[in-house]
């Protein structure tokens, strides 16, 4: 997924580029899914912090993912500490919540996705 890898790097540019392709065809890349693949990848960057798990072998054996995952949770977990992981978590619910319509808001969900996007990045 594209979008993970270039949020793993912090590739600014590339996430927002990436980020106006997947919103612009909603119905192709429902902003649903791209939000719950988000807050899986978070999850288990989480995960590897809390195991404080540093070796990508070590990371592949306790998540039960592929060398290719592993070597992406363990540079997202350099890129990202703790504590923006799990405010990462946060906004990845609370847009969640706006684009299934739980939290009124005047955007729209290519808005909602842009936002999150830049917001994750900081």
């Amino acid at each position: 997924f594209e979008l993970i890898k270039a949020l793993t790097e912090r590739k600014v540019y590339r996430c927002h580029l990436i980020a106006d392709r997947l919103a612009r065809n909603v119905k192709n890349n429902p902003p649903t899914v791209i939000v719950s693949a988000l807050f899986r990848f978070f999850d288990q960057v989480a995960l590897v912090h809390k195991h404080k798990l540093r070796d990508v072998n070590a990371i592949k054996s306790q998540l039960g993912v592929n060398y290719f995952q592993a070597r992406d949770y363990a540079t997202a977990s350099q890129t990202y500490h703790r504590a923006q992981v799990y405010r990462n978590i946060g906004l990845l619910q609370d847009a969640d919540l706006r684009l299934k319509g739980q939290i009124p808001t005047h955007m729209n969900s290519r808005h909602i996705l842009k936002t999150l996007v830049w917001q994750l990045l900081q």
